[in-house]
């Protein structure tokens, strides 16, 4: 866990952005997911196809966020996909251009809570935000998407994003993979019975976050295929080193 310690300490000495804090926030997503349905035709049968989107998020200063999901292209992994992708009428529900909006997740109620809170104040919060999500690791898994979601609202203040990267730290089952000039931290999870890699990638001298990756694992050890790849397209990170 050094990379991380190591930057928050660097990140907790830094001058604070002199402009005044803002509470008006607007992030956009691309990402390129893998979809896997039933078959209205035959339930047991599953069509898989990557779906591209763009994902906005917009907080405003009356704490009335909003988030949307716009469609793009559809890309088959095979003629048959194709096939019973528009037997089962998903070109519907699925179309390039069409907007529907997603649930809030809990990273964008608690700018009120970052400023006074030491970082374990601030873990006890975020922790009691995730508890009873699903089993241990679950919870862990989305107390990372909320500190990440945390590190990505607040580009303009170390101070916060210091404190972030400790709690981060102090999560179970993390691990710190460097990566050229990013950290990326990791943590592994079942989804069913699909194991699955969740990563974030981070700047190594700033923590602005870069990147966010989701991994399909061949193993619970060796990753397989990338499911989804958001904030900007970047390669895949591949062969990590653990530390």
């Amino acid at each position: 866990m050094q990379p991380l310690l190591g930057l928050a300490d660097a990140l907790a000495t830094s001058p604070t952005s002199l402009q005044p804090a803002s509470r008006h926030w607007y992030i956009r997503s691309v990402t390129r997911e893998l979809v896997s349905v039933p078959s209205a035709i035959d339930p047991g049968v599953a069509i898989r196809f990557l779906v591209e989107s763009v994902e906005e998020t917009w907080h405003d200063a009356g704490d009335h966020p909003r988030r949307t999901k716009t469609f793009g292209d559809t890309v088959f992994l095979s003629a048959e996909d194709e096939d019973a992708f528009h037997a089962s009428g998903l070109g519907l529900r699925y179309r390039p251009g069409r907007t529907i909006e997603l649930p809030m997740s809990g990273g964008f109620y608690v700018v009120n809570e970052l400023e006074e809170a030491t970082a374990e104040e601030l873990g006890g919060v975020l922790r009691r935000r995730v508890a009873g999500l699903g089993d241990r690791r679950i919870e862990e898994v989305q107390l990372l998407r909320l500190t990440a979601d945390i590190i990505g609202l607040h580009a303009d203040d170390p101070a916060v994003r210091a404190k972030v990267l400790r709690v981060i730290a102090d999560i179970p089952g993390i691990r710190v993979l460097p990566y050229g000039q990013s950290i990326v931290v990791a943590i592994d999870y079942m989804d069913g019975d699909r194991p699955l890699r969740l990563m974030y990638e981070f700047d190594a001298d700033t923590a602005h976050l870069v990147g966010e990756y989701l991994a399909a694992l061949a193993t619970q050890s060796e990753p397989a295929s990338v499911l989804r790849s958001a904030r900007h397209a970047l390669p895949t990170p591949t062969g990590f080193s653990e530390s």
